[in-house]
This record gives structure tokens, sequence and C-alpha cells, in this order.
């Protein structure tokens, strides 16, 4: 994880009395104003997506699992990359989609 910005999340939670432990980071990762998701990739355990959020003005991904099965990702062994944050910057696209006629 790049260290400008980690400590751009620890200046974030300082600004709003949350704790700067890793947990409160992934905390503060978790619940930010989700912009963009795409899934990754897959296996049998888990599916991994990219999440990237809005913290004031600063767009900031992150990998994130969700299980196959009935047990927790962290159960299932998978653990959360401090490498996966990364910050990204938006970029706008024409898409077309098809409807019913």
């Amino acid at each position: 994880m790049n260290q400008n910005l980690k400590n751009y999340l620890i200046d974030y939670n300082k600004s709003n009395d949350y704790g700067i432990s890793d947990l409160d980071l992934i905390e503060t990762l978790r619940e930010g104003k989700e912009v963009y998701r795409e899934h990754l990739y897959g296996n049998r355990w888990w599916e991994t997506w990219l999440h990237v959020i809005n913290i004031k003005n600063k767009y900031i991904g992150y990998e994130w699992a969700v299980a196959n099965r009935d047990e927790s990702i962290f159960d299932l062994g998978w653990e959360f990359s401090w490498d996966s944050v990364q910050e990204y910057q938006p970029k706008e696209i024409l898409k077309t989609i098809y409807i019913l006629k």
C-alpha cells in the first residue's frame, strides 16, 4: 500500500474521531461510498471483487472477497491484502446497452 494513501486514510479517520488501527482503516474502506465495482476472478471458495470508493474526492480501490459457501471468507483462508489498496481516477466511457423492443 502506498504510504501516502495510508496517511490519507489515517488523517481522514482522525478528523472524524475514528480509530487508526489497520482494522479501523479497513472498516473505513468497507464503509466508504462505493462508486465502482468489478468482478476480478473467482475460485471454488470465493469471488474476488475490486471496490472503488470516494473519500473526500479521492478514489481509493481495494480487493474484497465474497464466499461461495456458508463459511466466512476468513474461515476459508482469505486474507485482506494492503497491496490491493491503490488510488484510482474516474474515466468516462460511452456504453451501449440493448433493451427489449
